[in-house]
């Protein structure tokens, strides 16, 4: 690759081919249920716990990330999307390249908000619509915003609109402004609720990328698989519906998280604090316990619920 490539400022708006999708999953158990899960002693059962977990029901009970982890995977592993951000190279250049003399870059998924037009259904036939929606620049690195959009059988309801902020190393465009900025502002009081997951020893990382299909290799074929987007909203998420939703998911009409600040790792405990900003809106933040000081703080989120 020429060192002298960058993300192109030009490609902001450009847009992809329909693809047709179809889906029918329920991931709830594999969250509610972090452990007792028969055939995931080794990375060799990937397919049965793929097969375990998949199209395990239909209703509100259906995961709400369904829409966002396909979104997701269809950024990070079309080819034409990735030669766009990151020119030759493409995916590859994404997860496994380090900024370097001959231009190659790292990507690192920054930021997301995902809005519910209406409930997301269990299972469907439809199509994902992905463009480029933005392109920036700061300190060498491209930002780049991409926008998925799920659309049912008929292509005539609108499940899902899902913005992903991704950063690529070393690939700053020229003349470009800095990524916008919208904390989730945290109040200084003690939560409403807190929720204590104890995962180490159960796997959850390698667990849901198998249950999920992510084939994000850092999740499944390193020593120490890490998670930090879908995975991690979705334990927040659920949290959030069980406390504040009836455990409703047809309630959730937004999720926000201005930036993943770093990752879980496979063994860690993770600890969600929620606050209950008014009845459409619940704050939360998701901390290692057992880590000490920055690196606990994983995120903060915002959710938009209805009545």
């Amino acid at each position: 690759m020429s060192n002298e490539f960058k993300v192109d400022p030009k490609d902001a708006t450009k847009e992809f081919p329909r693809v047709p999708i179809a889906w029918s999953w329920n991931l709830r158990p594999l969250l509610a249920e972090a452990s007792d899960v028969d055939g995931v002693g080794s990375d060799d059962e990937r397919e049965t716990a793929r097969e375990r977990w998949l199209k395990q029901g239909t209703g509100t009970l259906a995961h709400p990330l369904t829409g966002h982890n396909l979104v997701l995977q269809y950024a990070r592993n079309t080819e034409p999307v990735m030669t766009t951000i990151c020119g030759p190279g493409g995916y590859d250049t994404w997860q496994h390249g380090e900024p370097s003399t001959d231009g190659r870059g790292r990507g690192l998924y920054m930021g997301a908000e995902i809005i519910f037009h209406e409930p997301m259904p269990g299972t469907a036939f439809g199509e994902i619509r992905h463009r480029l929606d933005g392109i920036y620049g700061v300190k060498g690195s491209a930002f780049v915003r991409h926008v998925g959009e799920l659309w049912s059988e008929d292509g005539a309801t609108h499940y899902q609109d899902v913005q992903i902020m991704c950063r690529v190393a070393g690939m700053a465009p020229d003349g470009v402004e800095r990524p916008p900025k919208s904390p989730v502002e945290v109040p200084d009081r003690e939560p409403d609720a807190v929720c204590a997951h104890q995962l180490a020893g159960k796997r959850l990382v390698f667990r849901w990328a198998c249950a999920s299909e992510d084939p994000n290799l850092r999740h499944i074929d390193e020593s120490d698989p890490r998670a930090h987007g879908p995975c991690a909203i979705s334990i927040v998420t659920h949290d959030i519906l069980r406390e504040f939703a009836g455990d409703d998911v047809s309630r959730l009409r937004g999720l926000r998280v201005p930036a993943f600040l770093r990752p879980f790792y496979q063994e860690d405990d993770l600890e969600v604090s929620l606050w209950k900003i008014d009845e459409t809106t619940v704050v939360a933040r998701l901390i290692r316990p057992r880590i000490e000081g920055a690196d606990r703080h994983v995120f903060d989120l915002e959710a938009r619920l209805v009545d």
